[in-house]
């Protein structure tokens, strides 16, 4: 069984590589849709922490918003995120560099079950 949304989200703190992202600072909006959606963003300091709260950012520098569904499929590696963007998606606003190392094994390991 697949992790939901939630799960995946609130994982990123924990599959963080910090040495690999050097001075990356970040505030992401994940607005997730459908059932198992909802808003959270992720807080890059470029100190080595990075941090997930539920609700919105007051700035962020990037937003996705995104069927949860595609949000975990991307993140468990069974959807291509450039194809799902390509597909409409995936909808970004914002520095697009930053949303990309959302997706970078070197800075995120890849979510398990």
């Amino acid at each position: 069984m697949s992790q939901s949304p939630k799960e995946v989200t609130e994982s990123l703190p924990q599959r963080f590589i910090p040495e690999k992202a050097g001075d990356w600072k970040a505030c992401i909006q994940l607005n997730l849709t459908g059932d198992d959606g909802g808003t959270w963003y992720l807080q890059v300091a470029g100190d080595g922490n990075c941090s997930v709260r539920q609700g919105e950012a007051d700035a962020p520098t990037a937003t996705v918003t995104m069927p949860g569904s595609v949000w975990v499929g991307i993140s468990d590696g069974s959807i291509n995120p450039m194809g799902a963007f390509m597909k409409g998606q995936i909808k970004i606003k914002g520095k697009m560099s930053d949303v990309t190392r959302l997706n970078d094994p070197r800075i995120f390991a890849k979510s398990t079950e």
